[in-house]
């Protein structure tokens, strides 16, 4: 660097020197700051580095005097003349990048040529990325040659170097694998060969975008590319496991015999693969569970009979997860030799599990049991197929022969035995079952045993017996064709059906009269009076059982003896004076129809009964069928008279007839005789209609659905709602409509059971106020019967209300840190209209009062809509270098429609350093910034001004954080200044609220602004003092208080014990007076009267003052103080205790009325107690004695005589000065 500037320097010393004609003043020129200075005879330019800066030296002259003497600069002030006038100054900062040029100037005295400023870029910023973000992540498919992997683009804010800027890769081992090609500040990098996830997943590609300038001073910028391989399925699955051999004994399916395992080979996709056997089983021997791999054999497999080797193809193919086939290639397959080997396990085997015959019974010689009978014994050697046959029941049965070899036929006799098991009566037609085994000899474990089941047949050998004989029966004259008069039964003890009990079959001699049932033996009368008691009373017939199928038949005979029985068998007949009866609905039980019911019989044992069959009625309600258990209790029967004319009454039952229920009824009345015999009719019945008369006595009902009323809020007088309907079971009957409340919907009538809801228009209907309106609708019938119904009226929304912005002014800012799209504040409106679309927009009046800009924005500004009708409000333009003044404009939001629109103004102020405060943090950068919103809220909260975070930076280490932000005085609408907050800061209730709050959230503030915030455990020790000097002074004026109300107690009294004192004489008849034993103390008397003075007048000063057993003090009468005492009260009562009579007129006087004489004369001695010099003898009163003299009282109180302990009280001696 230091060399390019040398060499640029001789460069223009030459070029200077070269023109000397032209700019023979230029002495020297200072070249590290100036590129070159150019003189021509049309101007003169000096180009000068951007990184000069004011007071440098550009240049100097020869002398003095030929620059022009301008105090206030030259160019516009970019060129100032220094004191030594010869050395021309930087006077303003350049800057290439703004594109501002300084304005020509002539600078010499006797030439107007110009002179031209150029700025030269210095390489100043660093190449910044589109979008701000420095990495890079793309998601790219595998097997993609020549493919764009993605763009960068970079600009640089130095003049002219975004052109110019320059790529390079920084060296990776899979470098060869992309390219990277540019188009002026746009960078593409693609992917020379095909990418396979198998072998690379992910490549991290890192790349240095340069920029350089003239100096060739380089700055440059790091980015990185993360690439994400996306995996293809290209691979077929590969074999984890197999098997080229594999072995399995003969015998029996379900058995394991080896297994395979496959995985899919593309990383990240990982299908699922699924095995099939695809060749070398077409016997089926074999099967493979598809998702475990498993083989196994399916099928028994025998070394004698069935294929002894296998090569089994196995197939695993990959499937996707809804089950479709991956696609080629994604299968692969394995084959497995499979040997099959030889055991033992052949035994020897009946050719049938079971066996079955029918033989007949065996009598005496064996019976031959003709079977296809053979065993087999499949092991090939000798040793092995050799076995004997036996069975459970050896002595019933003959087996030939009982020992075989390889493939034997047997044969079988049934034997006769003692115990007949061959015997059809003795088995109870049981089959026999006997067990047949065959057993290896060479292996008893090796054997089959199997069922014989033989069934006999019978022959016949007995003949049918009846169970009695005779048979005797009593049979009704009136039985007619089909009565049933007896049932013969005979028995047989052969078994079969052939020849036993089913065999039999019956037949009679009396066929005129009686029919013989074959099977059953049932004896019926063959037609109708086929008995006539008149005719004969008796009859006898013959009745034959025989047996067997007709080849070999036996049979028996039996009487029937028939006794005929004379019978009644006349019907009743029933009578109605009317056809049809009318009846009251709601009639009470008991109530007689006026019908007359009559019956008759001709038999003279009839017993009559009458009823109403129920099943036979009807009912019905205007012409429609009505269910009669409705009804049934409506009538009732009753008997009135008996005998061959028997008479009944129909009446109201215990349920009232109800026409609206059924207005119409058919009844079926009967009567029955009891002693009627079966096959006579004995009962006849007619029907009686019967028609319920109305009373008007039901509710009337509403009738429909009005559960979906709507109205639309708005709606005009007369608005139709609905049409409601009702009904009234009652005939004739008509219904009025009345509404509890109409003040928005009103009901008017259309016909007797239909009316109209209408809007009132007594009060618009908006539904921002209500959305539902509750209607109480009434009916009433002509009968006066109420039904009332609430309707619920749905409001339907109409667009009638404006958006309502919920601030008055939205106020927010944006910093020199801020970039293009940051959200700077979010707002809303509000639309009292349902289910509102609001729209937000910039009404592009954006106005900067004291904007920082050369050129404002256009659009500095723009508005974004986000859910619930939120909006936010972003940054438009790049802010760097904006550091004063604010933006108002207007923000306005449309509703659904358009029809409503409001307004609101937006003010967004530039945030500059006089507005941040800097707030300290000895918490690491991260954590705070995972804290920016409750920690905005927290300095909201205190500082009582909305808090907005502008930056977090790492403090001095990484333990330490500092947050730039500011804060927003919403009532004056403009930032808060840094230095109030600052101010604030001092607070101490402030700084401790901020600690608290913080440490909730384990931030630890270390200071706002240069205030530190006192950790001191929230003790103010000003808020100490204020403490203590306010208990000092409640305890000092407490004090005080006490003791001004002492001494004005005290003060009055000493007033009366000195008034006391002062008295020389007390009793009126005799002073011995108060000698009388009364109880106790008088008060004005003295006891020691008599003397003619105070008994302490002889006591000494010393005494009066050091005895605490003085009264009370000094000059104090033995009964000064007694009348606090309250015993003493009651010393009036005392003196009636007196026994001569003497009356003392101070009796009825308190101490206070005692008053000393005003002189102390006469033949008493004057009262000493003061010490006050007074002889007794002159005149003069307690008052002179006073004037001018201290007294100290000394006073102890003592508790009563009853204390225990002689405790003693103490109280503060009183010092007086009397100045009378």
């Amino acid at each position: 660097m230091r060399c390019l500037v040398l060499v640029c320097a001789l460069l223009m010393v030459s070029a200077v020197r070269g023109q000397e004609a032209l700019c023979s003043y230029i002495d020297s020129v200072n070249f590290p700051y100036v590129q070159d200075f150019e003189c021509t005879d049309k101007g003169n330019t000096i180009r000068v580095w951007e990184n000069c800066t004011v007071n440098d030296e550009l240049f100097t002259v020869n002398k003095t005097g030929i620059l022009q003497d301008d105090s206030s600069g030259y160019c516009g002030g970019y060129l100032v003349l220094a004191s030594d006038q010869v050395t021309m100054l930087l006077g303003k900062k350049l800057d290439a990048e703004s594109g501002e040029r300084p304005p020509a100037c002539s600078i010499t005295v006797d030439s107007d040529v110009p002179t031209y400023i150029i700025a030269l870029d210095i390489n100043e910023f660093y190449p910044q990325p589109e979008g701000g973000s420095r990495v890079t992540e793309v998601d790219m498919e595998e097997n993609k040659p020549d493919a764009v992997v993605t763009t960068l683009t970079y600009t640089d804010e130095d003049k002219g170097e975004t052109e110019t800027l320059t790529i390079s890769p920084v060296p990776s081992e899979f470098q060869k694998q992309f390219s990277m090609t540019q188009e002026k500040n746009v960078f593409t990098l693609s992917t020379k060969d095909a990418l396979d996830y198998e072998t690379r997943s992910v490549y991290k590609l890192e790349f240095s975008i340069i920029s350089k300038d003239e100096f060739d001073t380089e700055k440059s910028s790091n980015h990185t590319v993360l690439l994400f391989v996306l995996d293809e399925g290209d691979t077929p699955p590969y074999w984890v496991h197999t098997e080229p051999t594999a072995k399995i004994l003969e015998g029996p399916a379900d058995r394991f015999v080896y297994y395979v395992k496959a995985a899919d080979r593309d990383f990240g996709i990982n299908n699922d693969v699924k095995y099939s056997i695809t060749g070398g089983n077409d016997e089926g021997f074999f099967a493979i569970d598809e998702i475990s791999g498993n083989v196994t054999l399916v099928k028994e497999i025998d070394y004698e009979e069935d294929t002894r080797f296998f090569t089994l193809t196995v197939t695993a193919q990959e499937y996707f997860d809804d089950g479709t086939v991956a696609p080629d290639p994604s299968s692969s397959t394995t084959i497995t030799n499979i040997n099959i080997e030889d055991v033992n396990d052949e035994q020897p085997t009946f050719n049938k599990d079971s066996y079955e015959k029918t033989i007949d019974e065996v009598v005496d010689s064996p019976v031959p049991i003709d079977l296809d009978m053979f065993v087999y014994d499949g092991d090939s050697a000798s040793t092995y197929s050799q076995y004997t046959i036996t069975s459970d029941k050896e002595d019933y049965l003959t087996i030939e022969p009982s020992q075989g070899r390889d493939n034997t036929s047997i044969r079988l006799w049934a034997l006769s035995t003692p115990d007949g098991i061959f015997d059809y009566e003795k088995t109870a037609d049981q089959p026999i079952i006997i067990a047949l085994t065959a057993t290896e000899l060479a292996n008893s474990s090796h054997s089959q045993t199997v069922s014989l089941t033989i069934t006999l047949n019978d022959k016949n050998d007995n003949t049918p017996k009846f169970e009695t004989d005779p048979y005797d029966a009593s049979v009704l004259e009136s039985k007619g064709k089909g009565f049933e008069v007896v049932t013969v039964s005979a028995y047989d003890l052969d078994k079969s059906p052939r020849f036993g009990n089913e065999s039999i079959r019956y037949s009679g001699s009396c066929t005129n009269v009686l029919d013989v049932d074959e099977k059953s033996g049932r004896v019926t009368l063959t037609r109708d009076g086929a008995l006539n008691y008149e005719n004969a009373k008796n009859v006898l017939c013959q009745i034959t059982a025989r047996d067997g199928d007709g080849v070999e038949q036996t049979s028996s005979e039996c009487t029937v003896n028939i006794t005929v029985v004379d019978v009644n068998d006349s019907p009743p007949a029933l009578t109605f004076n009317v056809q049809n009866v009318t009846v009251k609905e709601n009639s009470p039980k008991g109530t007689v129809v006026e019908v007359e019911i009559g019956a008759s019989d001709l038999d003279t044992t009839a017993s009559l009964s009458f009823d109403i069959d129920w099943e036979s009625s009807t009912a019905s309600k205007d012409g429609a069928p009505v269910n009669i258990e409705k009804v049934k209790k409506w009538f009732v029967v009753e008997e009135l008279a008996k005998g061959e004319n028997a008479s009944a009454a129909l009446k109201v039952g215990a349920g009232n007839p109800d026409r609206e229920v059924a207005d119409t009824l058919q009844l079926s009345i009967k009567v029955t005789d009891k002693n009627t015999e079966d096959g006579y009719s004995d009962t006849d019945s007619k029907r009686l209609l019967v028609q319920i008369l109305d009373e008007n006595d039901t509710n009337p009902e509403f009738v429909g659905d009005y559960s979906d009323l709507k109205v639309f809020e708005n709606s005009e007088n007369g608005t139709k709602v609905a049409v409601v309907n009702a009904s009234d079971k009652d005939e004739n009957d008509a219904v009025t409509f009345s509404i509890k409340d109409d003040t928005y919907i009103t009901i008017t009538r259309l016909s007797d059971f239909s009316a109209e809801l209408i809007v009132s228009g007594k009060t618009e209907i908006d539904r921002e106020e209500r959305e539902t309106v509750l209607v109480i609708l009434t009916i009433e019938d002509k009968a006066g019967h109420l039904t009332e119904q609430t309707f619920n009226v749905t409001v339907l929304d109409e667009n009638d209300n404006p958006p309502i912005f919920q601030d008055d002014i939205i106020l927010t800012s944006f910093t020199p840190y801020d970039t293009p799209g940051n959200i700077l504040i979010t707002f809303k409106a509000d639309d009292a209209d349902q289910s509102e679309n609001l729209n937000y927009m910039l009404e592009n009046d954006f106005e900067w009062p004291d904007g920082g800009f050369i050129t404002p924005p256009e659009v500095p500004f723009r508005v974004q809509k986000k859910e619930d009708n939120y909006a936010e409000l972003l940054l438009n333009f790049d802010p760097v270098g904006v550091n004063t003044g604010y933006c108002n404009f207007t923000i306005s939001c449309l509703d659904n429609d358009g029809l409503h629109k409001a307004s609101i103004l937006g003010k967004v102020y530039a945030i500059t350093s006089d507005y941040e405060v800097a707030v300290s943090y000895n918490n690491p950068v991260s954590y705070v910034k995972s804290l920016v919103i409750p920690i905005q809220n927290i300095f909201k909260e205190v500082y009582e001004f909305p808090s907005i975070i502008d930056s977090a930076a790492e403090g001095e280490d990484s333990t330490k954080s500092i947050v730039k932000m500011h804060f927003i005085d919403k009532e004056k609408n403009e930032p808060v200044q840094a230095s109030r907050i600052i101010e604030m800061s001092n607070d101490y209730s402030i700084s401790q609220a901020l600690i608290s709050k913080n440490e909730d959230l384990g931030l630890d503030i270390e200071s706002v602004g240069n205030v530190t915030p006192d950790k001191g455990g929230g003790i103010n020790n000003v808020l100490i003092l204020e403490i203590v000097l306010g208990i000092v002074s409640l305890v000092l004026g407490s004090l005080l208080l006490l003791l001004l109300i002492t001494y004005f107690m005290r003060t009055r009294s000493l007033e009366r014990k000195l008034k006391v004192a002062t008295t020389t004489t007390f009793g009126s008849v005799a002073s011995d007076l108060n000698r009388m034993d009364m109880g106790g103390g008088v008060p004005g008397s003295n006891k020691f009267a008599g003397e003619g003075a105070n008994p302490m007048y002889n006591l000494s000063d010393s005494y009066l003052r050091n005895d605490d057993a003085s009264s009370v003090g000094s000059g104090d009468s033995v009964l000064v103080g007694v009348e606090d005492n309250p015993d003493f009260k009651g010393y009036s009562a005392e003196t009636n205790k007196a026994t001569k009579g003497q009356s003392n007129p101070a009796f009825n006087r308190s101490i206070d009325d005692i008053a000393a004489p005003s002189p102390f004369s006469g033949g008493t001695r004057a009262n000493p107690l003061m010490g006050l010099g007074m002889d007794g003898k002159g005149s003069g009163d307690l008052a002179d004695a006073l004037r001018n003299h201290d007294l100290f009282i000394r006073r102890r109180s003592v508790g009563s005589e009853t204390d225990s302990g002689n405790s003693e009280i103490y109280l503060p001696n009183i010092y007086f000065k009397f100045f009378i």
